[in-house]
């Protein structure tokens, strides 16, 4: 099953027409390499129907908080200087650009009463999956069933700032940082897979696909 967008909503409902053919798999490879993102909420729509679990955690989310003023101040102020003192912490952070707002967090609690499919899953990705796509990566990071295999995802928080640039350009960007549930980060790293397979020049020549080859053969042995 290729999932590449999670774009449109309509997406969603063409999972769902799908379930009845899911239904009767012995296992599932799900393709995310080409998914540049889109709506978080679309991918955990399809997830909920991929787990037993009533609760999924997604990603931890801040925001660089700028204050002007502080950033001055912090010019001169030391590291030591700002330990149990909340104002010239704020500065001191304020001048390294380390002065977050974290956004509350809460799990998500999963309502269904459909039937789920939980067989041995694979969960493919690459460089060009991305944002809401990895979110959905995170919110899976758990699931004992599913294994990762291909290469870092794209390392993007998503949430773009858009501007207009001269000459009728444009450009985006990304307004906050995400990091998994635990902390760890994958920002400008990617998310890892479990499985590492990349994809060399030949193989792009010759339309060779070892990334779905490793996937089909990790399955097999699932399944002896």
């Amino acid at each position: 099953m290729s999932l590449n967008s999670f774009e449109d909503e309509k997406i969603d409902s063409l999972f769902i027409q799908k379930l009845p053919e899911l239904y009767k798999a012995k296992a599932l490879i799900i393709d995310l390499r080409y998914n540049g993102g889109g709506s978080t909420n679309i991918g955990t729509a399809i997830l909920k129907y991929l787990t037993n679990d009533k609760i999924l955690y997604g990603s931890k989310n801040s925001s660089r908080l700028h204050i002007p003023t502080f950033k001055a101040w912090g010019k001169y102020i030391e590291a030591k200087d700002s330990i149990k003192n909340e104002w010239n912490k704020k500065s001191y952070l304020s001048f390294k650009d380390k002065f977050y707002y974290n956004f509350d967090y809460e799990a998500d609690t999963i309502k269904l009463d459909a039937k789920r499919i939980v067989v041995p899953t694979i969960l493919l990705l690459g460089h060009n999956t991305a944002s809401a796509a990895e979110d959905f990566l995170i919110y899976a990071d758990n699931q004992k069933h599913m294994t990762k295999i291909g290469e870092n995802s794209f390392g993007s928080t998503g949430q773009p700032f858009v501007f207009e640039l001269p000459g009728g350009g444009s450009a985006r960007i990304c307004t906050k940082k995400d990091t998994y549930p635990d902390g760890r980060e994958f920002v400008g790293y990617g998310i890892k897979p479990d499985i590492i397979v990349k994809r060399t020049l030949n193989d792009y020549l010759t339309k060779k696909d070892p990334v779905m080859e490793k996937a089909i053969e990790h399955l097999k042995q699932k399944l002896k």
